[in-house]
């Protein structure tokens, strides 16, 4: 188990940064500018699900016995099924405020692809960890090898073609993570997993995810607003969509 979430973790992590060098060079500074400052939007969204979904479902699941893991583990998809679709909401309402304030950034039109985008990624980055958690390492890891391997693939290949764009990159992240997505729902009987709803456990789930991951919550706060996103959101302020990128692709090098 452990020599497959290395592999896994080393298929995501040299994929990711990958993927930073295709988007710097084909999006262009300002292109990959646009893309940084909505971007860091999903990736925030990304820590608040790890601290109350994810982490708190790595400690608590482990230690419910045989009889009570399989309702555990049912309320916390549903938790993350609720947080996907107020994600999808909120990055609606995110991009039409920004497109407003910063009319200059050229981020109209990105809404749709940006909710998209975020809602398959964290449910992807939220099955991969499920799946290792139920000790089904395999599944992860295809669901990271597809769900990685396309986007280089699919970055690449629209990059060197016709050209690519903020809008076309964040369909394509939503499109290979449905990839990672389907991988979970192929196995045998997944929609056993999934539901019926318990309101009772779930209200016990949530409580005890929240008891968890709090903390989590305020480090996760924290640490990028007052350093992440603050460097990047004061540089589109103060500077333009233009130096965004190219501090964010010199900042990817690092």
């Amino acid at each position: 188990k452990t020599q497959m979430v290395l592999v896994d973790q080393a298929v995501v992590s040299g994929a990711n940064f990958l993927v930073g060098l295709l988007l710097g060079r084909f999006l262009g500074p300002s292109g990959f500018g646009q893309f940084t400052l909505t971007y860091n939007l999903i990736l925030l969204a990304s820590g608040i699900q790890m601290a109350l979904i994810s982490a708190p479902m790595q400690v608590i699941g482990p230690q419910r016995g045989t009889a009570n893991e399989a309702a555990y583990y049912r309320c916390a998809l549903q938790l993350q099924i609720a947080f996907s679709l107020l994600l999808g909401l909120a990055a609606v309402s995110a991009l039409h405020v920004l497109a407003r304030l910063y009319p200059e950034w050229g981020l109209a039109g990105l809404a749709l692809p940006v909710a998209a985008a975020s809602m398959t990624f964290v449910a992807q980055d939220f099955l991969r960890r499920y799946l290792i958690a139920r000790n089904d390492t395999v599944t992860a890891l295809i669901s990271d090898a597809g769900t990685y391997g396309l986007r280089v693939l699919l970055l690449a290949t629209l990059g060197w073609g016709v050209g690519l764009h903020a809008h076309s990159a964040f369909w394509l992240i939503a499109l290979s993570c449905l990839i990672g997505v389907a991988a979970f729902a192929l196995r045998p009987r997944w929609w056993t997993e999934v539901g019926p709803l318990d309101r009772h456990e779930l209200r016990v789930t949530s409580k005890e995810h929240w008891r968890t991951g709090k903390w989590l919550l305020a480090d996760t706060v924290v640490y990028w607003f007052g350093g992440q996103m603050l460097v990047i959101y004061v540089a589109g302020h103060l500077l333009s969509a233009d130096a965004v990128g190219k501090i964010t692709a010199a900042m990817n090098v690092v």
